[in-house]
């Protein structure tokens, strides 16, 4: 049977923002519930991941407490005053980044993941568009007037003049690309390798399912599953951070060189490479 937590743990009660915890709130408390689900149907929505999201901050709170602060770092980037397209994306991009974290705090471990592929995918399209000039285009697909997609953005991205030098070294050093499309000789870039992955998520292909992660109709905490997750959200903030970098070459990321050193075992080489270039 289920039990309540103790109540000297801070999990065991919830807490909601007063009216003045709001931006341009105008103080005035909540009204009553008019219309307050019933008991049964509030247990049956959140015990399960409730109980998820237990156990993975008993054990995980390392983890835990890195996505937390990754997603801070994607709030810190967006500019105060003067936001310009870059700001757009990196806002809808920091609120995928907040929902990935809490899904996979509660064990909704694929929907994690897809959230993750809507971060690389808007701040691709942003940074393109930002590095390019096309802010018309860029509006339009705002707007819903036009089609922009991951791929067009890496395209646009991987045949920018301002990225040359940065793309020569990496194939000189690495033989390796960000952005490049696949070629009968080389593999595809790093980005669309990462956006591969997560597309296998959002797409539930086979091996890529919540039940291929944890055997169960239901989410349940899986150590395992995870880790992964952490590893998957370090190195989509990876290099989310870098296309800000490029799209920005003077802008100071929040604690951008600490997501790069050598303990963030999750990060491929050419991140790490890429920052270091980034950062001469």
């Amino acid at each position: 049977m289920p039990r309540s937590l103790d109540l000297d743990d801070f999990r065991s009660i919830r807490q909601v923002l007063e009216p003045s915890d709001f931006a341009g709130s105008d103080d005035l408390p909540d009204p009553p519930p008019t219309d307050l689900v019933d008991r049964d149907t509030w247990f049956s929505i959140v015990r399960l991941p409730d109980d998820v999201a237990v156990r993975t901050s008993s054990y995980q709170g390392v983890g835990v407490k890195l996505l937390d602060d990754l997603w801070c770092r994607f709030v810190e980037s967006v500019a105060m005053e003067d936001q310009d397209i870059l700001d757009e994306v990196l806002l809808d991009a920091a609120d995928d980044f907040q929902g990935a974290v809490f899904n996979a705090l509660c064990g909704y471990y694929r929907l994690a993941f897809t959230s993750l592929r809507s971060v690389v995918e808007l701040i691709a399209i942003g940074a393109d568009a930002h590095l390019s000039g096309r802010l018309g285009d860029y509006e339009k697909w705002r707007t819903g007037e036009v089609e922009a997609s991951f791929n067009l953005a890496c395209q646009g991205l991987s045949g920018s003049g301002h990225l040359q030098t940065l793309k020569n070294h990496l194939q000189n050093k690495l033989s390796d690309s960000l952005f490049d499309s696949k070629q009968p000789d080389k593999p595809p870039g790093w980005a669309r390798r990462l956006y591969k992955t997560l597309s296998n998520y959002a797409h539930s292909r086979p091996g890529y399912t919540d039940a291929d992660a944890r055997e169960s109709n239901g989410p349940i905490y899986v150590p395992e599953t995870f880790d992964a997750a952490v590893c998957m959200h370090t190195e989509v903030a990876a290099l989310a951070f870098i296309m800000v970098k490029l799209a920005r070459p003077g802008v100071v990321l929040p604690g951008g060189d600490k997501l790069f050193l050598e303990e963030h075992h999750a990060l491929p080489e050419i991140a790490r490479e890429t920052w270091r270039e980034l950062q001469k």
